[in-house]
């Protein structure tokens, strides 16, 4: 294999991180994850029979009963929202059940005031995904693959209908869908409102161009399987700083909000490519915040004096306090915002259950493939403590107080752990999700 080809399969395997929502660090991540919980405190010590105790007394059941949360876990999750003003999936992607999961948490908090899901896209692909929801999931399927290769996650099927239930929960809310993340593949479905806003033929000329710069740098993505060629992805400013001068778009305006999320976008990205990935994460975080301040700002404008939403997002960002990649993310921000208006958040990590294989996004393939899921096989002293007949919830907030004065023995990450989650929910019988079409053959028709 030569060095460009060596090269091309170095940035594939980085855009399949970022389209499963976590930078490399993110790996780094799961390990620590991982040996937060399976660890003892003494390399090759047995666990500590106090955490398995623990464990144990603090775990319940979860189901799902006429599309609400069932199950004493059930309960303890509609009350924890009940008292929250933000709840928080954080998730490992890729996998069926948890939008399934996600749903029914989201029916069951409705009669609570919740209004809103968050997601990871762009903001304005969220103003889309909320008017194709409203319509149906075949219609987020055929507007993807027209579009290929889709919006990331929502052309899995079951990431879909989640958004179809969420917005027919609220049939007359108009924005229940919040796209707070920056929108990799953006310019697949975001250049109709530049076209639209553009005034005279200059403006639509530059439009035009570089839309084209978009689809040269996918057809060569096909050609070469060098996913750096898209245009989101290391494109520099000029681009967009040509876009915003030709339309001149008015502040505030969808225009302007699409031309800013595809330039930092790409700075993002840029950033990245260039070894800088402290500082990449860190801008991607400040974007995760500057967007979820920008909807919670606008929402309160609309008569909702403390908006409640639930936040669904790579598990990374979820947490509460530094995160793996060093960041004090959107999670954290939320966890500050509640607690300063006299509320609080509820932070849960969600992971495959037993044998679990999960989605991922191959680059270079341009397709959807299947691969273990990584986080439950090390994220418990034992599999035996996993129900076999039910979700099974952990909550770790009874036994904070014995974790932090040292009477059960942990690890440090344990230690850090219990405190970024309240509870972590693992989901047995969950299966890889399945898109709803083949990105790599719709985009080579």
């Amino acid at each position: 294999m030569d060095p460009e080809q060596i090269r091309h399969q170095e940035v594939a395997r980085e855009l399949a991180l970022a389209m499963t929502a976590d930078r490399p660090a993110i790996t780094a991540c799961l390990a620590c994850l991982a040996l937060a919980v399976v660890a003892p405190a003494v390399q090759g010590q047995q666990t500590d029979p106090r955490l398995i105790e623990l464990l144990e007394t603090n775990r319940h059941p979860v189901a799902i009963t006429s599309g609400r949360l069932a199950g004493s876990g059930g309960e303890l999750l509609t009350g924890a929202g009940r008292a929250s003003r933000f709840v928080l999936v954080g998730e490992e992607h890729g996998i069926a059940e948890i939008p399934l999961f996600t749903a029914a948490w989201f029916r069951s908090l409705v009669p609570w005031g919740y209004r809103h899901l968050a997601v990871e896209v762009g903001p304005d692909a969220g103003v889309l995904l909320d008017s194709l929801a409203r319509v149906g999931p075949r219609a987020l399927a055929e507007f993807q693959e027209a579009r290929s290769p889709g919006f990331p996650f929502f052309i899995l099927e079951s990431e879909s209908r989640l958004l179809v239930d969420a917005v027919s929960e609220l049939p007359d809310v108009d924005d229940v869908i919040w796209g707070i993340d920056y929108d990799i593949l953006g310019d697949r479905y975001l250049f109709p409102v530049l076209e639209a806003a553009a005034r005279d033929d200059d403006a639509r000329k530059v439009v035009a161009e570089v839309r084209e710069m978009a689809d040269a740098g996918l057809s060569q993505v096909i050609e070469t399987g060098n996913p750096g060629a898209l245009l989101l992805w290391s494109a520099p400013d000029d681009p967009f700083i040509r876009l915003r001068e030709a339309i001149d778009p008015e502040p505030g305006s969808r225009a302007d909000r699409v031309i800013e999320t595809m330039q930092e976008t790409a700075r993002i990205n840029r950033l990245f490519l260039s070894g800088q990935n402290w500082d990449s994460n860190h801008a991607r975080a400040g974007w995760l915040k500057l967007s979820m301040s920008r909807h919670l700002d606008a929402a309160r404008t609309r008569g909702e004096a403390h908006p409640r939403a639930l936040v669904k997002l790579g598990a990374n960002h979820a947490y509460r306090g530094l995160n793996q990649t060093r960041q004090y993310d959107v999670g954290t921000m939320l966890a500050q915002v509640a607690e300063a208006e006299g509320s609080g958040s509820f932070h849960l990590l969600v992971v495959g259950g037993p044998d679990t294989r999960r989605s991922q996004f191959n680059p270079i393939a341009l397709s959807y493939e299947t691969e273990a899921a990584g986080m439950l096989s090390v994220i418990l002293p034992t599999q035996a403590l996993v129900l076999p007949d039910a979700w099974t919830l952990f909550d770790f907030r009874p036994f904070r107080a014995a974790i932090h004065e040292r009477r059960v023995d942990v690890t440090q990450e344990l230690f850090d752990l219990v405190f970024n989650f309240d509870a972590v929910l693992v989901m047995t019988g969950s299966t890889p999700a399945r898109p709803w079409f083949d990105p790599g053959v719709a985009l080579r028709r």
